[in-house]
C-alpha cells in the first residue's frame, strides 16, 4: 500500500481564493441589486463625485470638510475616474482586493508559520462574513483591510542583509501602503509610527538610515500635506478627521450596550455640551469634543 503524498498546500490556497472570490461576488451582486445600503451612505462616495465634479473635497457644494480621511474618497474617485461612474465596479474591485489581501495573508503566514497554519487563516479570513459582508458596500473596511496585509507583507523584507533590494523595496512599499493605510483611518497613525520603529530595529545597522528614509519619507509627506490643507481650510492643526471627537466623546458617554442603539440618539441629544458643539463648524466642534473628552476621561479614569 503506498503513502499519501504531501499535501499541495498551494493548491488548496489557490483553492480557498477562489472559493472566497465566488462568495465575495455573490453576496456583493445580491446586496448591490437588493439596495440594502446606498452607496453615500457615509459620505466616501458624495466626496469623491465632488472632487470629480467641482474639484473640492467637500460634501456640500461650497463647504469643504475634512470629516472623512483622503485615502479611500480618493479612490473611489479615481476608479469612477477610470471605468465611469458606476459603483457596481467598485465593489467589484473590492472584491479582489480582499481576495488580495488574502492571498498577502498566505504569504505572510507561510513564510512566518508554515504552510499549514498560513492555509487554515486562509481559510478563515476567505469565509469570515464580515471580511464578504464589507466588500459589498461603500465602506472603507476593504480597502484598509489590504493595505494593512500589503504593509505586513512588505515588512518581511525589512531585515534582508545589505546590498539586497528586497530590504529597501520593503520599506519603499511599506512606506506607501503606511500612507495610505493612515489616511483611510487616522485612528491607525500611531501604529504606523511604531512599524517604523520596529524597522529600526530589524533592520541592519548599515541599512537603517537609508530604509527608514523610505519608509517615513511618503508617510511625513502624506500627513504634511493633508494636515496643511485642513489648516488652510479651518485654521486648526487636524492630522485625521475632524470626525473622530464626536466619535470619541459618545463612546465615551453612552454605555457600550446602548451603542447603536435608539438610546444612544436620546443620551448625546440630552448632553447640552454635545448639543452646543452641534452648532459650530466642525473643526471647532471636533476641537471641543476632543478636549470635553479628556476632562471626562480626568473625572473617570477608572471606567475609561
Amino acid at each position: 500500500m503506498s503513502r499519501p503524498g504531501p499535501v499541495a498546500w498551494g493548491r488548496l490556497a489557490v483553492a480557498a481564493l477562489a472559493l472566497g472570490l465566488l462568495v465575495r461576488l455573490g453576496y456583493s451582486w445580491h446586496g448591490h441589486r437588493a439596495g440594502y445600503l446606498p452607496t453615500n451612505s457615509d459620505g466616501y462616495e458624495t466626496i469623491a463625485l465632488s472632487l470629480l465634479d467641482r474639484g473640492e473635497y467637500a460634501m456640500e457644494a461650497g463647504r469643504p470638510t475634512s470629516l472623512r480621511e483622503p485615502s479611500y474618497p480618493l479612490f473611489i474617485a479615481g476608479v469612477y475616474f477610470v471605468f465611469g461612474r458606476h459603483p457596481g465596479v467598485v465593489i467589484f474591485i473590492h472584491c479582489i482586493l480582499s481576495v488580495l489581501t488574502g492571498w498577502l495573508l498566505w504569504l505572510t503566514g507561510k513564510r512566518l508559520f508554515g504552510e499549514k497554519v498560513s492555509f487554515a487563516s486562509l481559510l478563515v479570513f476567505m469565509l469570515y462574513p464580515q471580511s464578504v459582508y464589507y466588500c459589498s458596500y461603500f465602506f472603507r473596511e476593504t480597502w484598509l483591510s489590504f493595505l494593512f496585509g500589503f504593509l505586513l507583507w512588505a515588512s518581511l523584507s525589512w531585515s534582508a542583509a545589505p546590498g539586497d533590494p528586497a530590504g529597501d523595496m520593503g520599506a519603499k512599499w511599506g512606506g506607501l501602503a503606511s500612507s495610505a493605510f493612515g489616511l483611510a483611518n487616522s485612528a491607525v497613525l500611531p501604529a504606523c509610527g511604531l512599524a517604523g520603529i520596529l524597522l529600526w530595529f530589524a533592520a541592519p545597522a548599515r541599512t537603517r538610515p537609508r530604509r527608514a528614509f523610505f519608509y517615513f519619507g511618503p508617510l511625513l509627506l502624506a500627513f504634511t500635506a493633508w494636515s496643511a490643507r485642513n489648516y488652510f481650510i479651518h485654521g486648526r492643526f487636524v492630522t485625521g478627521s475632524t470626525h473622530g471627537g464626536e466619535e470619541f466623546y459618545q463612546a465615551l458617554i453612552v454605555p457600550p450596550a446602548d451603542l447603536g442603539t435608539a438610546r444612544q440618539g436620546e443620551i448625546v441629544t440630552a448632553d447640552p455640551l454635545f448639543m452646543d458643539a452641534a452648532t459650530l463648524p466642525e473643526a471647532d466642534r471636533n476641537a471641543l469634543l476632543m478636549k470635553a473628552s479628556l476632562v471626562w476621561i480626568g473625572a473617570h479614569p477608572g471606567t475609561f
